[in-house]
């Protein structure tokens, strides 16, 4: 696991960013040492939608390693769908995403936090599947 979060952070600071075009969504460039939780979520997250394969492909047409769902996809970056597929691509779209939700660094948020971000953004209140999303992804975030 140690490897998969060291390639996450060092994927994620290498990008920086890049390629998320100019619809509104601008974020800062995640370092590994000032933001170890973005790595951590970002197995977590992956490991839930996809078990962290990035050609994933869900039934309502979710795409990628996080599985993105289209529209919102498109809403956040200039980059083409196609590219959720790409995990450093993906990995910064969906920080983005996190970021836009919240209003807040996605590192900066407890992991109950971000899983309710990127699970069920409009929810106001919990139900037992979106819970039990949220628990499993605390759980492999705090590993």
């Amino acid at each position: 696991m140690k490897i998969r979060v060291i390639i996450a952070a060092v994927l994620i600071a290498g990008n920086s960013f890049a390629g998320l075009g100019d619809k509104g969504v601008h974020a800062p460039a995640v370092r590994s040492a000032a933001y170890p939780n973005s790595a951590r979520y970002l197995w977590a997250l992956g490991e839930i939608e996809s078990g962290n394969y990035d050609m994933a492909h869900g039934r309502r047409g979710e795409g990628g390693r996080y599985q993105c769902m289209k529209a919102v996809w498109l809403n956040a970056t200039a980059q083409p769908f196609s590219a959720a597929t790409n995990s450093a691509i993906a990995s910064t779209v969906t920080l983005a995403i996190i970021r836009a939700r919240t209003g807040l660094d996605p590192a900066e948020l407890t992991p109950e936090r971000f899983a309710t971000a990127w699970h069920s953004p409009s929810a106001k209140h919990l139900n037992r599947e979106q819970r039990s999303y949220v628990v499993r992804f605390t759980a492999l975030a705090s590993r």
